[in-house]
């Protein structure tokens, strides 16, 4: 909780390359009964950090640590031994290998894997600097945005901050964002005019509100990329699609658009297999002949016509 007494100053904060650098100046005795007095002795720094500027909304932090520090001295303090390592997860229950999804010719990727038997991570690589989404629904008779679970990623062009927020839709509208954030990003990065997260979320988070469970059958995947991030601001996507694929399986599915992308090339070692008959080649052949064949049949009796006029006229 934030202390009614606020004894730090912040001198300075700036946001480069993915870091964030921040001098604050505090005493080293503030007489405030919640601050802890700054003393020549060791101190266990306690550090935190978390993928997006939700502090407030009270997310978890994603990675934390300690330190044994004296901020009066130089010297260098021995440190306590590490933590016990943490359990290791339950075996997967998904697939060996991970699935993929490429869609709208290639210019958005989604791939997954397991990584226990109730987290899902993902990448997401999209041809855009913009926001880029991507979410499922599970009635896939559906066109999209109807009770669809959707998570946008954008990545702050001035400050290189990455964001993702969870959200539901189900309208045709930018989708609000969940009271509950549910997915943890792991990463995101831009190069080259494209972007790519790496995030993860449990199969069922128990936001029955705002998420939809992830279910080992087709979803109805829905995608769309924006040339700007202006998701904030209402802006509607520049591009979009649907796709039907199973988030929990190793398959491999192709958007139809996606020709490129759809197949490993053929091998090209050994004989080639012969070849099938060209039906449509001898269909055609046979029309040209029956074509012809009439030509003439009109010739003949065009001729045949004509010298019986000729009679006729003697």
């Amino acid at each position: 909780a934030d202390d009614t007494q606020t004894d730090g100053t912040l001198v300075a904060s700036e946001q480069s390359g993915g870091w964030t650098r921040v001098t604050v100046r505090r005493r080293l005795a503030t007489g405030d009964d919640r601050d802890v007095a700054i003393t020549d002795a060791p101190l266990l720094l306690q550090w935190c950090y978390h993928g997006v500027d939700s502090f407030d909304t009270g997310d978890v932090h994603a990675r934390a640590g300690s330190l044994l520090v004296n901020f009066l001295s130089d010297a260098v303090l021995p440190q306590p031994p590490p933590p016990p390592p943490p359990p290791p997860r339950e075996p997967s229950s998904g697939p060996a290998t991970p699935g993929r999804v490429v869609a709208g010719d290639g210019r958005l990727r989604l791939s997954w894997r397991m990584v226990d038997a109730t987290r899902v991570a993902f990448e997401l690589e999209c041809a855009t600097t913009g926001y880029c989404a991507v979410g499922f629904a599970l009635d896939v008779t559906k066109k999209g945005h109807v009770a669809a679970d959707m998570w946008v990623f954008w990545i702050d062009d001035a400050t290189g901050q990455v964001h993702s927020v969870d959200t539901y839709s189900d309208a045709p509208a930018k989708p609000a964002a969940d009271a509950s954030q549910d997915i943890e990003t792991v990463s995101g990065a831009e190069d080259g005019g494209q972007a790519s997260y790496t995030f993860e979320r449990v199969l069922s988070t128990g936001d029955t509100a705002g998420d939809v469970p992830l279910p080992d059958a087709p979803v109805l995947l829905q995608w769309a990329l924006h040339s700007s991030d202006a998701y904030e601001d209402g802006e509607f996507h520049d591009e979009f699609g649907t796709v039907l694929a199973n988030l929990l399986s190793s398959e491999s599915v192709v958007d139809p658009s996606s020709t490129d992308l759809a197949a490993d090339p053929p091998p090209t070692t050994g004989d080639a297999p012969a070849s099938e008959p060209e039906e449509a080649g001898l269909s055609g052949a046979v029309i040209g002949l029956i074509v012809l064949a009439v030509v003439c049949v009109v010739l003949i009796v065009g001729a045949v016509v004509n010298v019986l006029l000729v009679k006729h006229r003697q």
